[in-house]
């Protein structure tokens, strides 16, 4: 014990958690974070496998995160204009903007603070909870210095934590952490004398507020568990106001001692979810009698040639429906036994108080796991002794939780990571004027899984901002880039599409946050209405849309026409093409569009955009080309079709030969025929498309060398995309090569392109070809051409 309290010695301890910028020296209860964080990866090796994916999230950001959210919140709730509120929250010395204010402005603001609800739905060991606490004291000590009111700080910040502070996570000694710290802050504030405290109980009862669950899926027994939304009967609505009322007085040890137990409300809380239970089966029992009901067939009611049956027609029909109602109400029955033993976690009936009342939370925030597809599982469970299947089953149930509580979702790709599904559960936990923050990877801005989510978002969800930071990683121990999302509740009944005239602003800091995020950067950047670049900050404004139409995929105008005509000439050579442009080419192709498309989004399907590439980590010199290429530029998509490589299984001996490149590696120069170095004869399979004959082949993988194959002869490519230009462009086969091999097109490949093994090589689909933009109106030097084409390409070492 000596020498362990000798090592203690040596260190400076503190319960008092500061807020970023303050300089304290010690070990404070952020270390409880860092603890929570290792030992939660300890699954074989800590910061080699992160199967839980758990990494704590750093003050400044969790700071700045809490700030931006909560003047969200209180924009929309006290009408104080941006300017202000930007003051209020990021000043160090916030004395001129208080003198701004009027009496009426501080109640307005304390009656906004009062009512805040904030939900982290994978608190974990609490930072942000613990942040958004130390940001609503600073405010309510502006706000009662100027109403003459006075409050402890121990006293502001138990009624902060009683009223405004909402947790969930998976593992319950996550959520004891979370409490710990919470305490921790509450009782440092704490001059109460031991007779005071005998008198009373110090410490809130958390337990009720931070809860533990399953934050995604929602369901027992395959019940469907959304019952917000009007879904539920007054006298429940009724009871669940009651139970709030319980709830906050047994978190705050009601000093009339006249409060039920936690046992008495839980209780509640289960006869209020089998009442729920009983509605739906009352309600499909009423479906299924109607059902029953005899239908007339022929004749009317009062003719003795009537005959009263179901018509044969819909027998089968009318069959189905009642054996799916049999099975349901028998479901619903199992669950009600098994809530005897079990109640699970259920949004609507652990945070009923929130549900009942304000129709969600006003600021969902926080940091999800980041939780790779293939390692996604039931939580909780064993990973060892998982099957194949059980995975694939859980992973199924997450697809049909987002689909429940967002119809409107398009196909969530089974790729997607973990926090993909935080995202549309986060966005439903929200009330109609709510905001959210989250902080996680940015690979869904530029994957094709992420494609869903961006879909969502621009149709129907205000972007508010999109902030990056190319100075500083926000993980040091984590194999993650991030990126801060903050966006609007999703809107509803507002026509089809009610997002799209929002604009969302792309943001790259410079510096790292403590250097960049100030008042002066944070208000050009809402103001910003075209790209605005200084010293600390660039921002992209960016209609949304704009943004969905970027990533938009028309079908070509031969499937609308019906016309039965498909991709021509791709099994035979073609011509020698034209030097020169036609002209009547490019006013053909402005029209193709715009007499197709009158009416945007009805036709075709989103296919993803590149906004981390485009919009986040691409160079200024980036935009300035596309500012001059205005009206000289098109997506390739316009001009061609874009087809995948050839499969390994369709190459081999036993298939027919024909001059064949296998891949990159293979081709030393950018015109291909028959005698170019790599070109062999192989055996390619005759179905399918493997043997289409495009103009230019695109590799696949782009490492230390980079050419785009210009195929003068029928030669096939395997590690190539196929681009096969349209009929009205053959003419441009020149053309486009020239420029797909140009300094401009291996800029794109870096913004465009996605590179999987961080500054490995560029890794190439066909979605990433397709948005490429080129131009169509390029004159060229026949000389140049010839010098360039004949020339072997070498590595750019």
């Amino acid at each position: 014990f000596k020498s362990i309290l000798n090592f203690f010695e040596k260190y400076n301890f503190t319960i008092r958690e500061d807020l970023p910028l303050d300089v304290e020296v010690a070990i404070d209860p952020q270390m409880i974070g860092y603890v929570y964080e290792s030992l939660a990866n300890v699954a074989e090796e800590i910061f080699v496998r992160q199967d839980l994916g758990i990494f704590y999230t750093p003050k400044v950001e969790v700071d700045f995160m809490c700030r931006r959210s909560l003047l969200e919140y209180l924009h929309k709730n006290s009408n104080l204009p941006k300017n202000i509120l930007y003051h209020l929250l990021f000043d160090e010395d916030k004395s001129a903007a208080e003198d701004k204010l009027t009496k009426d402005d501080y109640t307005k603001l304390e009656y906004a603070l009062d009512n805040l609800a904030v939900l982290d739905p994978a608190c974990g060991s609490g930072a942000f909870l613990v942040g958004m606490m130390n940001v609503l004291l600073e405010m309510y000590r502006a706000v009662f210095r100027h109403l003459n009111r006075e409050m402890s700080d121990f006293e502001l910040k138990k009624r902060i934590i009683g009223r405004n502070l909402y947790g969930v996570d998976v593992m319950r000694w996550a959520v004891h952490s979370a409490e710990l710290r919470l305490w921790l802050s509450l009782m440092i504030e704490s001059d109460l004398t031991i007779f005071d405290l005998r008198r009373s109980p110090l410490l809130p009862n958390l337990n009720l507020k931070l809860r533990v669950g399953d934050s995604l899926v929602q369901e027992i027994g395959g019940l469907n568990l959304k019952i917000r939304d009007g879904e539920i009967s007054f006298p429940i609505k009724r009871r669940l106001a009651d139970l709030k009322n319980e709830k906050e007085k047994y978190c705050n040890n009601d000093p009339t001692g006249k409060y039920k137990t936690e046992k008495l409300i839980l209780n509640e809380e289960v006869s209020i979810f089998n009442d729920i239970i009983e509605e739906r089966i009352i309600k499909l029992q009423k479906e299924k009698q109607y059902l029953n009901l005899p239908k007339l067939k022929t004749g009317n009611m009062y003719s003795d040639m009537a005959t009263y049956k179901v018509a044969d027609d819909t027998d089968k029909d009318k069959a189905n429906q009642i054996k799916e109602i049999d099975n349901e109400v028998n479901n619903l029955n199992l669950v009600r036994i098994k809530l005897k033993e079990h109640k699970p976690f259920v949004w609507d009936i652990d945070f009923a108080e929130i549900f009942g009342e304000k129709g969600g939370f006003d600021i969902v925030i926080g940091n999800p796991p980041y939780v790779r597809q293939e390692k996604i599982s039931p939580p909780n469970v064993n990973k060892s002794e998982l099957t194949l299947e059980e995975r694939r089953e859980y992973k199924e149930k997450l697809i049909s939780s987002v689909k429940n509580q967002f119809d409107k979702v398009p196909t969530i790709d089974k790729r997607s990571d973990y926090y993909i599904y935080f995202y549309f559960h986060g966005l439903s936990l929200l009330n109609k004027r709510g905001t959210f923050c989250f902080i996680t990877s940015n690979s869904w801005l530029d994957v094709g899984y992420g494609a869903s989510l961006q879909e969502f978002l621009l149709k129907y969800v205000p972007i508010i901002a999109v902030y990056d930071n190319q100075s500083t990683r926000s993980f040091e121990h984590a194999d993650v880039n991030t990126i801060i999302a903050l966006f609007g509740a999703p809107i509803k009944g507002r026509g089809d599409l009610p997002a799209l005239s929002n604009i969302a602003r792309f943001v790259v800091f410079k510096k790292p946050f403590e250097e960049a995020i100030n008042t002066k950067s944070l208000l050009e950047i809402e103001e910003a209405k075209e790209v605005l670049t200084s010293n600390g900050f660039r921002v992209f404004p960016k209609k949304q849309e704009d943004l969905l139409e970027e990533g938009w995929e028309y079908p070509e105008p031969d499937v609308i026409a019906g016309s039965g005509a498909t991709k021509q000439s791709q099994t035979k050579s073609h011509s020698e093409p034209c030097p020169e442009l036609d002209s009547g080419v490019v006013s053909a192709f402005r029209k193709s569009k715009s007499a197709l498309f009158k009416d945007k989004f009805l036709t075709g399907k989103y296919t993803g955009n590149k906004w981390g590439g485009k919009y986040l980590r691409a160079p200024d010199i980036f935009f300035k080309i596309l500012e001059k290429g205005k009206g000289k530029l098109v997506s390739l998509s316009s001009v061609a079709y874009i087809e995948g490589y050839i499969h390994g299984f369709n190459v081999g001996d036993e298939f027919p030969k024909d001059y064949f490149i296998e891949s990159l590696e293979d081709a030393k120069l950018i015109l291909l025929d028959k005698y170019s170095p790599g070109v062999k004869l192989f055996g390619i399979k005759k179905q399918g498309n493997s043997r289409v004959i495009a103009d230019l082949l695109f590799p696949r993988m782009i490492g230390s060398r980079f050419l785009v194959l210009l195929n003068k002869e029928n030669i096939l490519g395997q590690k190539f995309y196929k681009i096969i230009l349209k009929d009205e462009f053959k003419d441009l086969k020149i053309t486009l090569s020239l420029f797909l091999n140009s300094t401009i097109q291996i800029l794109q490949n870096e913004v465009i392109m996605l590179s999987p093994w961080g500054m490995g090589a560029l890794s190439v689909n066909s979605n990433d070809v397709k948005q490429i933009k080129v131009t169509i109106s390029l004159k060229f030097n026949r000389k140049l051409f010839e010098k360039l084409f004949t020339r072997e390409i070498k590595s750019i070492f």
